[in-house]
């Protein structure tokens, strides 16, 4: 178990290792299960949207390792996370609009 959080790098407590989730940006942390796109799937998202939020955690994690290596601003870290965590939110959100003929 890393000390820091996967998602937005900020130090882990003994305590939030124990519980295995960042009290910042409440990401779960540990590795990710191997069939975490497939149960993403198995929620009523479509390959192509489970797909599209693997690549947004990659990308999510990326640029926060930049910010590690490069002078940035004080808040660009908390300011990405919320980002990343508002695409997400949109992504999540496919299936409903899906189900409720929205995109009709």
């Amino acid at each position: 178990m890393t000390t820091e959080c996967t998602l937005c790098g900020s130090h882990l407590t003994t305590e939030a290792v124990q519980e295995n989730v960042c009290p910042r940006c409440k990401m779960p942390q540990g590795p990710m299960p191997k069939d975490h796109v497939a149960r993403s799937v198995g929620a009523a998202m479509t390959p192509a949207e489970a797909e599209v939020w693997e690549l947004i955690r990659k990308a999510a994690t990326a640029y926060l390792k930049l910010t590690e290596t490069e002078a940035a601003h004080p808040m660009e870290r908390e300011e990405i996370c919320h980002a990343f965590h508002d695409i997400q939110a949109r992504l999540a959100s496919r299936p409903f609009l899906r189900h409720i003929g929205a995109n009709s």
